[in-house]
């Protein structure tokens, strides 16, 4: 009973949120200044800046797998556009992921040969993997995508390669990191560790990156 209590307070508040929300973006008109534009919404959950002009987001969930996103334009301090998308998302299941055959741990008298490996599992476990790399994806925004992969890393183990080629989705060094942070502790070996390292741009994350390896230089 208590569970349930929860969840209808929780659903109510995001609701409110949502429809505060709504009736803000109401009263919006085109040539507010940001400073009006803030009064009535608050601050952006996204800003970006280009040379001719500077675009804030407003994230609101109406429902639990429901995103409404308004993007507000800005030209010369004044308000000029504004747009919202609404976007489902379908009920995310962990994937089940085969550790690359180059990395299996085996008992030290049940090593196998590499020639015994099947060549359609390898096949398999790519392509599952694949599949794995495309639904992170297609998730709407970085933090989802982030928290795809750390639903993942409580049940799956990750090779150094695999782990590489999760970071090589991600397009700044701080979200790599945030990513990494995730995935150490589920990494199955450190061979491809340097490659890893090499995914981050700047030398100051790529040592940070080493601190959450526990390599030293």
């Amino acid at each position: 009973m208590k569970k349930l209590l929860f969840t209808l307070s929780l659903v109510g508040i995001i609701s409110l949120t949502a429809c505060g929300l709504q009736r803000g973006i109401n009263d919006l008109s085109l040539g507010m200044s940001k400073a009006e534009v803030t009064r009535i919404l608050g601050k952006p959950d996204l800003r970006n800046l280009n040379a001719s002009e500077e675009v804030w987001q407003y994230f609101v969930s109406p429902d639990i797998r429901t995103t409404d996103t308004y993007t507000i334009s800005f030209k010369n301090e004044r308000l000029s556009s504004l747009n919202s998308v609404r976007k489902k998302e379908r009920p995310q299941s962990v994937p089940v992921i085969i550790p690359e055959p180059d990395v299996k741990i085996y008992p030290q008298s049940r090593i196998p040969e590499r020639s015994q490996y099947d060549q359609r599992a390898q096949e398999e476990a790519e392509q599952e993997f694949k599949e794995f790399l495309s639904r992170i994806k297609s998730q709407t925004f970085t933090k989802y995508m982030i928290a795809y992969v750390r639903d993942a890393a409580r049940y799956q183990r990750f090779s150094s390669l695999q782990v590489k080629r999760i970071l090589q989705l991600f397009s700044w060094d701080s979200e790599r990191l945030d990513v990494l942070k995730i995935l150490a502790p589920a990494m199955t070996d450190g061979y491809k560790v340097h490659e890893i390292i090499d995914t981050f741009d700047f030398e100051s994350k790529k040592d940070e990156a080493r601190r959450i390896l526990g390599i030293t230089r």
